[in-house]
């Protein structure tokens, strides 16, 4: 075994943790240079991949066999001198690619999804091979990727493909699609210089279940190989000279071609000295039925003889499958008015606990905004009322401060003027000093007043904003449970608006 795993127990804080060390040996191929190669990688969680470490300093690495669900960024930072990486065998849904590799190759893992490495730094990857996968799109290729050469999805589940989806690859020269369930190749959102993959020279859509291709507007000046083998191409539309100018080598044996295409397209391919570089069996054609031209299969078109019953004895068949065709037909407009029927109830059943929960809350809100006025009203009240005790007591105080200083103040030669005017000093003085008695209490009965008041305001609010959280929760929930909903009714009525005779509906 080429990986020799060492197992460390580290106790940290008392808490035993299993660091995992996994060491290489180079590759037995004399081609490659300080490669290294590891088997049966076991990284199931993120916390295996913190406790693992490597032999990091190889800059080409091979993974055979083993589980890494999730091969993150995380992981990518224990190998900072990796500049090749291949998976082979190896268990990962998704796999992140950082900007220092320069191959990548993930064959036969069961990878679902390619992520990269988000930041400003322009990537280094010139090939990327992604093969026998169950990607079902094209990963998300921005402008950072100026100098990828060699693309290749090959066994994938990839069932629709734009041209455009590669629009961002302008140094792309080899591009692979083949065995996998394409059933329609477009050209997608043209840049506005209107260019795409001039550098493109291998293109493979072989081994997929293409019926026709259009190439106007592809503009694949530097194409020199073209594999389009193994479908159900019936013709290529438009002219063929949309192939390209460059075209060398093409191979499309495999099809079910129009003879009146092909033999066009054979003429066409013998005067610009293109190369052919696949055939069918002669069996093929015996067995479909089929005209070999040049050692290619092709459908003769039908003569239009109607002296001659083509069918035989297949009109009982026909009008079999004519009537399951209806009976089928029938059943798909009845289960369409039952669904339409049912979803409309199901928005009239939400829609209605929706309305009321809204109308709850603005209602709520409104009285929340009341008391929050209230109490705003209710505290200027009371901080007037503050300001006038205030006064009231400084008043108080200059009347002391007066009648203190007339107390204290010798008058030896008026002494009757001065107690007369004393005695009606003192009874100011205590008019004034009841008069406070008796505003302090009407001030405290309205404190006590306006505390409790605000109290009951509080206790209030607090239910109005429970009452406003419990809607809040409720309007998610009844908003997630819609959403589905809301799905399921776009899907339905795409469904309905199909066309269910359309061939491309009935097999999709």
């Amino acid at each position: 075994m080429l990986c020799s795993v060492n197992a460390v127990v580290l106790l940290l804080l008392g808490t035993a943790v299993q660091a995992v060390h996994y060491g290489c040996e180079p590759s037995t191929k004399s081609s490659v240079d300080r490669a290294c190669v590891l088997k049966d990688v076991q990284l199931l969680t993120e916390e295996s991949i913190r406790n693992a470490s490597f032999d990091a300093d190889q800059p080409v690495l091979s993974l055979e066999g083993g589980q890494i669900p999730h091969f993150s960024l995380e992981l990518s930072r224990k190998l900072p001198a990796v500049q090749e990486l291949t998976l082979s065998a190896v268990a990962v849904r998704n796999v992140t690619i950082w900007s220092g590799l320069r191959h990548v190759s993930v064959n036969g893992s069961g990878l679902e999804e390619v992520n990269f490495e988000p930041g400003g730094t322009d990537h280094q990857l010139s090939s990327l091979t992604l093969t026998h996968n169950r990607l079902r799109a094209v990963p998300r290729f921005d402008g950072k990727f100026q100098r990828l050469r060699v693309l290749s999805l090959d066994g994938n589940l990839l069932e629709r493909v734009q041209l455009s989806d590669f629009a961002n690859l302008t140094e792309l020269h080899s591009l692979s699609l083949a065995s996998n369930r394409v059933f329609s190749v477009e050209l997608g959102d043209v840049p506005v210089n209107g260019a795409l993959l001039l550098k493109l020279r291998h293109l493979s859509l072989a081994g997929n279940k293409l019926v026709t291709l259009k190439f106007t507007g592809w503009h694949l000046d530097s194409l020199t190989a073209l594999d389009l083998s193994g479908n159900n191409l019936y013709l290529v539309e438009g002219e063929l000279r949309d192939f390209g100018e460059a075209l060398e080598r093409i191979a499309y044996a495999g099809n079910e071609w129009s003879c009146d295409w092909l033999s066009k397209a054979q003429l066409y391919f013998e005067d610009r000295r293109v190369s052919v570089t696949d055939r069918d069996e002669a069996t093929r054609c015996e067995r479909l039925s089929m005209r070999n031209l040049q050692n290619v299969c092709c459908i003769e078109a039908a003569e239009h003889d109607f002296s001659t019953d083509v069918f035989g004895a297949h009109w009982d068949e026909l009008s079999g499958l004519q009537r399951r065709f209806d009976l089928l037909q029938y059943a798909f407009k009845t289960e369409t008015n039952t669904a339409k029927d049912r979803i409309s109830d199901w928005q009239h059943q939400l829609r209605e606990p929706l309305e009321r929960a809204t109308a709850a809350q603005a209602e709520l809100e409104s009285s929340l905004a009341r008391l929050k006025k209230t109490t705003q009203e209710e505290a200027d009240r009371l901080e007037r009322l503050a300001d006038t005790v205030k006064r009231s007591l400084a008043d108080l105080q200059q009347s002391a401060e007066d009648l203190y200083r007339r107390h204290t103040r010798p008058t030896p030669s008026i002494d009757a003027i001065h107690q007369q005017t004393l005695g009606v000093s003192i009874e100011r003085a205590r008019t004034l000093i009841e008069r406070l008695r008796k505003g302090i209490r009407v001030y405290a009965g309205r404190t006590d007043q306006h505390e409790s008041r605000l109290r009951s305001l509080g206790e209030r609010a607090m239910q109005l904003r429970t009452l406003v959280a419990q809607l809040d929760t409720t309007n998610r929930a009844l908003e997630q449970r819609i959403l589905p909903m809301e799905q399921v009714v776009e899907k339905a009525y795409r469904l309905v608006n199909a066309d269910p005779a359309s061939p491309l509906h009935v097999y999709s």
